[in-house]
């Protein structure tokens, strides 16, 4: 079976609309980033004590797995990670990076696909999403319009941009990740776009005990992560259900390791 074509076409049309978000994102980065950031850190009061040795790992586990030979710095690199709230993504993109690293390289500021519905039609949300490299998605919406934003999504992974996803589809109604109920698009996107590897991220706020919009004033958050590089011997739907699957079991070891660091004795 034949693969894909490593960078996929995208209509003229797309591929401006892209750029001109693209150029738009970078020259703002600063504005963005600290924002969001001053808005976390002071209006609401979170805090990762822990940073500078989270970042230290993710740069060791992926330069570990660019030695292995599973990849170059700006090979495809799905960020994945559990999903309680609706600012999981704008936590995760603090965690990965200064604003001046994105700067520098805007490829490493991901790209993330929130639900359309949560971004709502305020013009203000609405800028913030676009300068941050949103590209909203209707679960279950029109297919052609999946179908356009997800071409778009696996355009920007084969060209060396970070794409980050949950694979979960939806913030989990129990507070522990979900391993059956998992969407397929994660799996379809390494399988359609040779070489990606998958940066697992395991995010929870200390006193997150189930899903909410926002975690609670003063919350401190801890991560956990590790870099794989999922295969599945079938093609297809079933690949792509197997790919989603092991980047999930994934998600699932960190979490039982967060839980068992996190347990007092005698539990």
């Amino acid at each position: 079976m034949s693969q894909p074509p490593l960078h996929p076409t995208l209509p003229r049309r797309d591929l401006a609309t892209l750029a001109l978000q693209r150029v738009v994102a970078r020259a703002l980065t600063p504005v963005t980033w600290y924002l969001a950031w001053g808005w976390m850190r002071f209006a609401r009061g979170y805090s990762i004590p822990n940073l500078r040795a989270f970042r230290s790992e993710l740069h060791q586990k992926l330069a570990a797995s660019r030695d292995a030979g599973r990849g170059s710095r700006h090979g495809p690199l799905l960020v994945c990670a559990n999903h309680l709230t609706l600012i999981d993504s704008c936590v995760l993109l603090w965690a990965l990076g200064s604003a001046w690293a994105f700067l520098r390289d805007e490829r490493l500021f991901a790209w993330n696909l929130p639900e359309r519905r949560n971004v709502g039609d305020g013009l203000a949300l609405r800028l913030g999403c676009y300068m941050g490299k949103c590209l909203p998605i209707v679960r279950g919406g029109p297919p052609d319009e999946t179908a356009r934003v997800m071409d778009k999504v696996r355009f920007l992974l084969a060209s060396g941009h970070r794409v980050m996803i949950f694979p979960e589809g939806t913030r989990s109604r129990s507070g522990r990740l979900d391993r059956e109920e998992f969407t397929y698009g994660v799996g379809k996107l390494a399988q359609e776009v040779p070489g990606t590897r998958v940066l697992c991220i395991y995010l929870r706020g200390l006193g997150q005990t189930t899903y909410s919009d926002l975690p609670k004033r003063g919350e401190t958050f801890e991560l956990m992560c590790d870099v794989i590089t999922p295969t599945s011997p079938s093609s297809g739907l079933r690949g792509a259900r197997d790919l989603s699957r092991t980047i999930v079991e994934s998600l699932a070891e960190l979490e039982e390791a967060w839980f068992a660091a996190h347990s007092t004795p005698g539990q």
